[in-house]
């Protein structure tokens, strides 16, 4: 039986327990004893009497291994869209809605920074730019709609005050308005027109 970590291929056996040098486990059936700590990459500690000893250097066994992995990790490069609303939003329309409304740009390719709220787009210049000026104006859009949907959709405006929520009320709305942020996102060929008559009007 393992000990999870969050740190994968690095997990703690036998919830700390002995083994020897070769890996095998010394005292079946208990953790105390003395002998090595056994990771599940296959590095073990030194010899220590105690299942404590042996999870303490598990745990700076695997924070090392974390800083060494984000250290090899490269960090995101190409065109850096920022999703400025609400954070709450991040996920119906900074990645559902993006992933939806740049499907016909087959020469951009798009990443996700999730720590830093921004898409990340990579391709031919032209197309990650007319993609980036789409985003961003269609984000902007959907917002403008959504607050009117709001106030003016009778559904929604049955639930009555946001205040007067129960918990489980509050859950239903909030995925009420992440359907409607991603289902305005799902006409994103009708957007995309609209976009770039826009963008013609203003080179005009």
């Amino acid at each position: 039986m393992t000990t999870s970590t969050n740190v994968k291929g690095h997990a703690l056996q036998g919830k700390g327990a002995a083994f020897s040098q070769d890996g095998e486990r010394l005292f079946p059936g208990k953790t105390g004893g003395w002998g090595h700590g056994l990771c599940e990459c296959g590095q073990i500690c030194a010899d220590t009497g105690t299942a404590k000893a042996r999870k303490d250097w598990h745990k700076k066994h695997v924070a090392k291994v974390a800083r060494e992995q984000s250290a090899a990790e490269p960090e995101a490069t190409g065109t850096k869209v920022e999703f400025t609303a609400a954070k709450k939003w991040w996920r119906a329309l900074g990645q559902d809605g993006s992933t939806v409304l740049l499907s016909d740009f087959k020469d951009v390719t798009v990443a996700f920074d999730k720590d830093a709220l921004t898409v990340v787009l990579q391709g031919d210049e032209d197309s990650v730019a007319t993609a980036a000026g789409f985003l961003e104006d269609t984000w902007a859009l959907a917002l403008e709609e959504f607050a009117r949907w709001k106030v003016e959709d009778p559904v929604y405006t049955a639930r009555g005050p946001v205040a007067k929520d129960t918990y489980k009320e509050s859950r239903e709305r909030f995925r009420a308005q992440e359907d409607f942020l991603r289902g305005f996102c799902l006409d994103h060929e009708e957007l995309y027109r609209v976009y770039t008559e826009s963008a013609l009007g203003a080179d005009a």
